[in-house]
């Protein structure tokens, strides 16, 4: 040895210690050979033991942080180290606190030490600087702790150096990762805002997709392979439930990244890179959301929520315009009290007269509208998607895709409040923008078929009904994935127009397809998943199966209910029709005070001159039908019919029918009693009933309309 360090030659100094290795290697046979912290192979590959005939009979064990090692034709076999367990950390803790005692500590030292160390990262550096540290300062936990939050020069230069005297290492975790963190800048300048948007996200499940919009693919795919050669990502335990590729870091190194940024970069003043950042999440977000794709946004919604909660300084116009999307995304993911709160409150902060915001005001008016209309405040939902479209019309005439959004919306508020032809109209009107300006493979196109499918259903041209959603389901099947959040909803409006033809088990197959989808991306508490659960069991209660029916139903009101104000129309929608089920199932005094409840929550929700409480009123006269109490049936289904024709809503000609077979069923009692001048009366009244029906259905329907048909055949069967 002393006389190869002698040699000047730095190459054929090389070659003889080189040299001098293998031989003594050689002459001793199962050898281990380790290169410690090894940062790049191809330093050492020429100096790695190939030859067994040269080296002689032995292993290597390479230590090194980069996950790229598993890759390297060269490994036969990796370990991984990941974290430690809790009891792990605790017992590597009171090793060093102890001089390698374990059992000094009493239980209730144990139980302390422990509550303590969950607030640390699960890593032996880090449980062995602050064993290290408090054993020297014998300082409290909550000291430490607080010193970790705050992380000055001077906690860090006191850790390196108690480091460094108990067992000569003086890298601490922070420096270790900001040594990281500055190799990875200065491998490629677009790392760092890379490294930036990492920081300011959710530490788990960050899609790959978000990051390719900021800088592309390939920057991206490079900037993986580099985080990986330093250890920087972990596995995520929730990546099996994505179909696209995500990155995830631990907390900590997320948050010793994010205090890198925060003491290098100034995120405090309004840094370029930061606007940048939040420009590319509204991107992003915009995109998800017209591709309806649900696991993405249930994803993003937790990223926007982490990055707004940062006290960094960004453009408050961005700020604003991210929540907007961000309220709009828990619209579509059926949180709509929540997405009311947001939307209202970006609202709030965008100038509606700036040209940045010509586009963002009316898209936040337009899904607004939405929420207020699922809410059941439609005059509200009205003037907003009114509102909406005109200042599409004004400022973004050639936003055609919005537009026709906006059309197709307002044509469902118009539904909601029974003028079905302004709906159909309506309808048309989004469909012709697509035929005539975009495609008809587009979502907007199959939705607004899907949209015109339900407005004939309740127009009650059935068939009509049926082959429009047909044709919105060919193209979902066509152009997206088959767990699309369209897809679902069309599916089960199809069921809804089976169960008016009659095909519940067919009603049935479809609203379970639609609840598959639904419960694949959204948790089982979603209102979406309950909107299903209720039609499905109607379905069951028009099979016959009113157990199995009262079941679902109430899941879908236990779901209302965790989701849900107890007066919300939907619990009361729900309530009437497990009413309805207990009506089927013979218990008469159940389902009145079912009915009576949801009528209860439809007064205090809409006021008591609502048509929709008529709807109720109808069905628990039904009741009273049944029951044989004529009189009182009477009463609530003439109520019922004020109602609507206080509203002028079409749906008056069912309550002209349901007292029609009233005074049907009185006739039946009247010719039983053989009295056939009341009979002769009763009859008359029917007709009545019948031909006002007949009247209101030829004002509001279509000259074809099936129930001009079926009204037309009650009256025949009179006379």
């Amino acid at each position: 040895m002393r006389e190869i360090e002698e040699i000047k030659g730095l190459l054929e100094r090389e070659q003889k210690l080189l040299s001098f290795v293998k031989e003594k290697l050689r002459t001793h046979s199962n050898w281990v050979l380790i290169y410690n912290d090894l940062n790049n192979f191809s330093q050492i590959q020429n100096y790695i033991p190939q030859d067994q005939n040269t080296w002689g009979e032995g292993r290597v064990i390479l230590t090194t942080r980069d996950s790229n090692i598993n890759s390297n034709g060269y490994i036969h076999s990796t370990i991984e180290i990941g974290e430690l367990t809790a009891s792990e950390k605790l017992i590597l803790f009171t090793q060093i606190m102890n001089n390698g005692d374990t059992n000094q500590f009493s239980p209730n030292q144990k139980e302390q030490a422990k509550t303590f160390l969950n607030n640390l990262p699960p890593f032996p550096l880090d449980i062995s600087i602050a064993a290290y540290y408090l054993k020297t300062t014998n300082i409290p936990y909550e000291k430490y702790l607080e010193y970790l939050k705050d992380y000055d020069g001077d906690f860090a230069l006191i850790q390196e150096n108690i480091l460094k005297g108990a067992n000569n290492y003086s890298r601490t975790r922070y420096s270790v990762i900001a040594l990281s963190l500055k190799s990875l800048i200065e491998t490629n300048k677009d790392f760092e805002e890379l490294l930036l948007f990492i920081s300011l996200l959710n530490s788990q499940d960050i899609p790959k997709t978000l990051l390719d919009t900021h800088k592309g693919e390939v920057v991206v795919d490079n900037f993986i392979y580099n985080l990986k050669k330093y250890s920087l990502l972990t596995n995520s335990t929730s990546t099996f439930l994505y179909s696209f590729p995500t990155l995830s870091l631990h907390k900590s190194t997320q948050e010793i990244s994010l205090m890198y940024f925060v003491k290098t970069l100034h995120t405090d003043q309004n840094n370029q890179s930061l606007q940048a950042i939040l420009t590319t999440l509204e991107k992003y977000a915009a995109t998800i959301i017209s591709e309806e794709d649900f696991s993405r946004m249930k994803l993003l919604a937790s990223h926007c929520e982490v990055f707004l909660s940062h006290p960094i300084f960004v453009n408050n116009v961005l700020r604003a315009a991210l929540n907007g999307k961000l309220g709009i995304i828990y619209f579509y993911l059926g949180d709509y009290s929540k997405s009311q709160k947001i939307l209202e409150e970006s609202l709030n902060y965008l100038n509606k007269d700036s040209p940045e915001n010509y586009f963002r005001v009316p898209n936040i008016l337009t899904h607004l509208g939405m929420v207020y209309r699922k809410l059941g405040n439609y005059e509200k939902a009205r003037d907003l998607l009114e509102k909406s479209i005109q200042l599409y019309h004004t400022h973004c005439p050639n936003s055609y895709i919005e537009i026709a959004q906006s059309l197709r919306y307002l044509g469902m508020v118009h539904k909601s409040l029974g003028n079905y032809e302004k709906a159909k109209e309506l309808f048309e009107q989004s469909l012709l923008i697509h035929q005539t300006h975009l495609s008809e493979n587009h979502r907007g196109f199959a939705w607004s078929l899907g949209s015109l499918g339900v407005v004939y259903r309740k127009l009650g041209y059935y068939e009509k009904a049926r082959d429009l959603l047909e044709q919105s389901l060919a193209i979902y099947k066509k152009n997206f994935p088959k767990n699309h959040g369209g897809f679902a909803w069309t599916l089960a409006h199809l069921g809804r127009v089976y169960i008016c033809l009659g095909d519940y088990k067919k009603a049935k197959e479809l609203f379970e397809q639609s609840l598959k989808i639904y419960r694949t991306h959204l948790s089982e508490n979603n209102v979406r998943v309950s909107w299903v659960l209720a039609p499905l069991g109607i379905v069951y209660r028009e099979l016959g199966d009113y157990e199995k029916a009262k079941e679902l139903l109430e899941q879908s009101l236990a779901i209302y209910g965790n989701n849900l104000s107890e007066d919300h129309i939907a619990i009361a929608w729900t309530t009437a029709h497990l009413g309805i089920v207990n009506k089927g199932m013979g218990d008469y005094e159940t389902s009145k005070n079912l009915l009576e409840k949801s009528l209860k929550n439809y007064e205090k929700h809409y006021g008591k001159n609502h048509p929709e409480n008529a709807r109720i009123l109808m069905e628990l006269g039904k009741v009273y039908l049944l029951e044989g109490h004529l009189e009182s049936a009477q009463n609530l289904i003439t109520h019922s019919l004020n109602l609507f024709l206080q509203n002028k809503h079409p749906e008056a000609y069912i309550a002209l029918e349901c007292l029609a077979d009233l005074y049907l069923q009185k006739l039946t009692h009247g010719i039983n009693k053989d009295n056939p001048e009341q009979s002769e009366n009763f009859k008359n009244q029917a007709n009545g009933y019948l031909n006002q029906a007949l009247d209101i259905v030829k004002k509001h329907f279509p000259p074809t309309s099936p129930h001009i048909k079926r009204i037309e055949s009650k009256i025949a069967g009179q006379n």
